[in-house]
């Protein structure tokens, strides 16, 4: 019984890994060192960068969502009371509903550079809420501590 359990157990794993597309890390941002775990399907396209910020467009699917990386942002809502102790990662502070439009801000307290902010604005849809506020999405690649 134990064996046909374990087999049973071991082909269901084989079964959901074979079908969960792989995902890889994808850098966003050199100037800040914020990297995503991509998906198949999901792109990123940086489109400026200013003095302390890069500007880009994710896509996500055919759905495209407006990204900024950088040290601040005009945004009310923002909780860094979430961000208990520097360099737990990235943490969603907050978001807003707008119409048809949702914004989408998460924070990383670093040590030797301040918080990053990565604020998303797209749709106000659920398959992309679901992306961006996945907990593990946004990373820190960032080499200086």
């Amino acid at each position: 019984m134990r064996r046909l359990r374990a087999a049973a157990v071991l082909m269901c794993a084989l079964v959901t890994a074979s079908c969960t597309p792989p995902s890889h890390i994808a850098k966003i941002s050199d100037d800040f060192g914020v990297c995503m775990r991509a998906d198949r399907g999901t792109t990123y396209v940086k489109t400026a960068d200013g003095p302390d910020y890069d500007v880009g467009v994710l896509t996500i699917g055919q759905i495209k969502v407006d990204v900024y990386i950088g040290y601040s942002v005009g945004f009310k809502g923002g909780d860094w009371s979430k961000v208990k102790k520097p360099n737990e990662g990235f943490v969603l502070l907050g978001t807003q509903v707008k119409g048809d439009r949702k914004k989408t801000m998460l924070g990383h307290r670093r040590q030797s550079r301040g918080p990053i902010i990565v604020l998303f604005d797209g749709p106000n849809d659920a398959r992309i809420s679901s992306v961006l506020e996945r907990q593990d999405f946004i990373v820190d690649c960032d080499r200086s501590g």
